[in-house]
């Protein structure tokens, strides 16, 4: 069932509908007091629907109290994906709990030593100046428990840093990394998400809030995108995972920087992507 439909003011129920008077919690109109059911799941009607669960649209809970049980467990499209860090004042972008350095994700920049913090009496603002006047330095890594320590990190790839909640990740706001071509004739792009609203619209028959497909590789979702007409571009988790989103009507400049996806754009004189 997929709808419900109100009893009040018909004489007799749609065809083919399934009808509820679950609303009243108790009770219910002559057609269910004639029957005996009264929300009785012991009742002796020959037709007494039993154990009713009823989910919203949004999946949100319709019932409390004593009702509770009517709950059905969620249904409806997945959540939409965490936000992206939000860019700090001085146009840094903050990644808690994480920790970037050689051989996990990042390099220690030119000259600082690799196995001590460039300073280790410095505020987080004082870390970020010190990054900014070197021209490698493109991140820092700082203690999440506020000492004074600074570690200065070129060559950052977020997606191969460590989970790890002793430190926190800065990142300077430059934005995306410039896209690099694929053997395939895609350009990747990076930390990139792009979607309805953020610089990339669903495409034509597309679910908008989910993914294409959720069992396909890279590779995959290129040549579904390239067997869709409207389709210029895909975004897809940069953890591995094989989920797959095509887009149309791309604009590079206003999708989001998000560490959780990738965009990979195609190459060809057809494809339409504005930068």
């Amino acid at each position: 069932m997929s709808k419900v439909h109100a009893t009040a003011g018909k004489v007799q129920s749609d065809p083919y509908v399934f009808l509820s008077d679950i609303w009243n919690g108790y009770g219910g109109d002559g057609g269910w007091w004639g029957c005996g059911a009264r929300n009785n799941p012991n009742s002796g009607c020959q037709y007494a629907i039993k154990n009713i669960q009823v989910h919203t649209n949004t999946g949100t809970p319709m019932f409390s109290g004593h009702c509770a049980p009517l709950n059905a467990d969620h249904v409806g499209p997945a959540p939409p994906p965490p936000p992206p860090p939000s860019p700090t004042p001085s146009g840094w972008t903050e990644h808690p709990d994480l920790n970037c350095f050689d051989g996990h994700g990042a390099q220690v920049v030119d000259g600082d030593d690799p196995t001590h913090p460039f300073s280790t009496s410095m505020t987080v603002s004082q870390c970020e100046a010190s990054c900014d006047a070197k021209s490698d330095c493109t991140a820092i890594v700082v203690p999440s428990n506020g000492a004074p320590q600074c570690f200065r990190r070129k060559n950052a790839v977020i997606s191969k840093c460590l989970a790890d909640q002793g430190y926190n990740l800065y990142t300077r706001g430059a934005g995306p990394s410039p896209p690099a071509p694929t053997p395939a004739g895609w350009h990747e792009t990076d930390q990139l998400n792009c979607y309805p609203g953020r610089g990339g619209d669903a495409c034509d028959g597309d679910d908008p809030a989910n993914p294409y497909s959720w069992n396909m590789t890279v590779a995959q979702c290129q040549a579904a995108c390239l067997g869709k007409s409207d389709c210029t571009g895909i975004i897809v988790p940069s953890n591995g995972a094989k989920q797959c989103f095509r887009r149309k009507n791309i604009v590079v400049s206003q999708c989001l920087a998000n560490p959780a996806y990738d965009l990979f754009t195609r190459t060809s004189s057809d494809a339409d992507v504005v930068v």
